[in-house]
C-alpha cells in the first residue's frame, strides 16, 4: 500500500501545495527540538481529544465512545491510496463489525473517520459518499492528528481500546498505529483480541415460542442478571416497540398480523448488550403466505430453488405443483429441483393446509436457458444498478422489479459491464464521477448480491470498452 505525505502535489495544487508541506514537516521538527508534547505510540494511553462531527456540527470526543474499539482513519479528498483504503476499512472492518454486534467477545466497534483537509469542502463531500463512511469527524486545526502523526503522511490509521475493566490492556491504550494501510485482516485481529472489561448480561429464563388462539393474550417474559441496573428495549421483526422497554412484554387480543418474532435487547451500564427472540403464532390460524419468488432464471444443468415463508397454525402441510400437476415427494416449503433441464421451464406453485385452513400460492415462473448469455441474447433477461439500489428488468414484458441488496457499487458514469458465465455474474469495472475509478464489482445473477472485488493495484479507466 503506498501512502501520501500531506499535501501531494498534483494538477489542482501546484506551488501552494509544496510550500505547505514544507511548513507542516518543518513545524513537526520544531515543535519536537522545542519539547513539545511527542506523538502517542503503540502500548502508550492517548489522551483525549474533540473534534466536530462533520454530519451534526456537534463535539465529538473520544471518550464519547467508552466501552468501544475505536479505529480512527485519517483522510483527505486528494489522498489517493485513501480512496481505496477508506471504503475497504468501512465495508470490510466498521461493517463487518457492526452486523455482527461487535467483535468475537461482543465489544462494540467504532470506525470514525477524520477528515484533516479544510480546503475544497465539497470534494471532502464526494469522498466521504463514495466511501460509504457512516462517521466522519472534521479535525481542521489537526488536535487528534498531532496526537498521533509522526510521518506527516495519510492514510493514517490509529486502533485505540476504550474498554475500562480490561486486564490486557490500559483504557484508551493504542494497539495499533501505521500510515499506510496493511488491510481488514489486520485490523480484524488486533480488534477481536479486546475483551469486555465487564460480563455481558447472562439470560437465566430464556423466552420460548408461544402458539396463541386470536383474540387472545400473550405473555413473553425474559429473566436475566447482572451486576448493574439493565435496561430492556422489545421488538417486533426487528422494529423497536414503542414503550416496551421492561422484562415483560404483554399483547392483547392477538391478531393474525400479529404473529412473528419478538425479541429483546437486554443492555448493562457498560453498554453491553444480550439479546433473545422468540416465535408468536395463532393457535386457530389458517396459513398465510409472508412471502415468495415470482420469477427465477437458471442455466440448464444447475440447481433452482424456490422458498415461501409462512406464518400460521401449525403443523402445516405443503404440497408444490408444475402446472396443475403434483411433484411428488415435494412436501416442505422449499421445492428443491437438481440438474434442470429445459423442459422444466414452466409455473410452479404451493398449497400449504392446516387445521383451520388452506392458502395456494402465486405462480413462481421458472425460466430454464441453455446459457444465460443466450436469455440476455434473446432479450429475456437483464438488469441495471444504481448508486444505492439494483433493479432487475425483464425486457420481454418491459417491467422493473427492484431487488434488496444490502451493499451496491456507487455512482459512477462511463464504466464497462460484461457477463461471466462461468462464474454466472455480471463485472462493473471503472468509471467516473469527476475522479476516474478501477472499482470493480461483481454481481451474482443467483443471489442478486453484489460483492467488491477491486484490486488496489487495477488500472483506472472511465469510457472504456471490456470483453469477456
Amino acid at each position: 500500500m503506498k501512502f501520501h505525505n500531506k499535501k501531494p502535489i498534483d494538477r489542482l495544487c501546484g506551488l501552494v501545495c509544496v510550500l505547505k508541506s514544507v511548513l507542516i514537516i518543518f513545524g513537526l521538527a520544531l515543535g519536537q527540538a522545542l519539547g513539545q508534547a511527542q506523538p502517542v505510540k503503540v502500548g502508550e494511553v492517548s489522551d483525549d481529544f474533540e473534534i466536530t462531527n462533520r454530519e451534526t456540527g456537534e463535539p465529538l470526543k473520544l471518550s464519547d465512545y467508552d466501552g468501544h474499539v475505536v479505529v480512527l482513519d485519517f483522510f483527505a479528498w486528494w489522498c489517493g491510496p485513501c480512496r481505496t483504503s477508506s471504503p475497504d476499512v468501512e465495508k470490510n472492518v466498521a461493517q463487518f463489525f457492526h452486523d455482527r454486534d461487535g467483535n468475537e467477545h461482543g465489544v462494540p466497534v467504532t470506525v470514525i473517520g477524520v477528515n484533516i483537509e479544510e480546503d475544497n469542502p465539497d470534494r471532502t463531500d464526494q469522498f466521504v459518499k463514495d466511501s460509504g463512511m457512516s462517521l466522519v469527524a472534521d479535525d481542521l486545526s489537526e488536535v487528534a492528528y498531532k496526537l498521533y502523526n509522526e510521518r506527516s503522511a495519510i492514510p493514517l490509521f490509529v486502533i485505540l481500546n476504550g474498554v475500562s475493566g480490561n486486564s490486557d490492556y490500559d483504557q484508551w491504550e493504542v494497539l495499533y498505529k501505521k500510515t499506510g494501510y496493511e488491510g481488514a485482516t489486520k485490523f480484524r485481529s488486533i480488534i477481536n483480541k479486546v475483551k469486555p472489561g465487564f460480563p455481558a448480561p447472562e439470560i437465566v429464563k430464556p423466552l420460548v415460542d408461544l402458539s396463541v388462539e386470536l383474540g387472545g393474550t400473550a405473555i413473553f417474559e425474559v429473566n436475566a442478571k447482572d451486576e448493574t441496573e439493565l435496561t430492556y428495549q422489545w421488538q417486533f421483526e426487528g422494529r423497536d416497540l414503542v414503550g416496551a422497554t421492561g422484562p415483560k412484554l404483554m399483547l392483547f387480543n392477538i391478531k393474525a398480523q400479529s404473529q412473528g418474532t419478538y425479541s429483546v435487547i437486554i443492555t448493562n451500564e457498560h453498554n453491553l448488550k444480550t439479546t433473545d427472540s422468540a416465535k408468536l403464532t395463532g393457535s386457530n390460524v389458517a396459513p398465510s403466505i409472508l412471502d415468495h419468488i415470482s420469477k427465477l432464471t437458471v442455466e440448464a444443468g444447475k440447481d433452482a430453488e424456490i422458498t415461501i415463508e409462512t406464518t400460521g397454525a401449525e403443523p402445516m402441510a405443503y404440497q408444490w405443483f408444475f402446472g396443475d400437476k403434483a411433484i411428488d415427494d415435494a412436501k416442505s416449503s422449499t421445492l428443491f429441483l437438481e440438474d434442470v433441464t429445459l423442459e422444466m421451464s414452466g409455473n410452479y406453485h404451493v398449497k400449504v393446509t392446516n387445521d383451520y385452513g388452506e392458502i395456494t400460492s402465486e405462480v413462481t415462473r421458472l425460466i430454464v436457458v441453455n446459457k444465460l448469455q443466450e436469455a440476455l441474447d434473446n432479450r429475456d433477461f437483464a438488469f441495471d444498478s444504481g448508486p444505492d439500489e439494483t433493479w432487475v428488468l425483464d425486457v420481454a414484458t418491459n417491467s422493473w422489479r427492484e431487488v434488496e441488496v444490502s451493499e451496491a457499487p456507487p455512482a459512477v458514469e462511463d464504466h464497462s459491464l460484461v457477463y461471466d458465465p462461468i462464474g454466472y455474474r455480471m463485472i462493473l469495472y471503472g468509471g467516473e464521477d469527476g475522479l476516474t475509478w478501477n472499482n470493480t464489482w461483481s454481481f451474482d445473477l443467483q443471489s442478486h448480491t453484489w460483492s467488491d472485488i477491486t484490486d488496489p493495484d487495477a488500472p483506472r479507466r472511465e469510457d472504456h470498452t471490456a470483453v469477456y
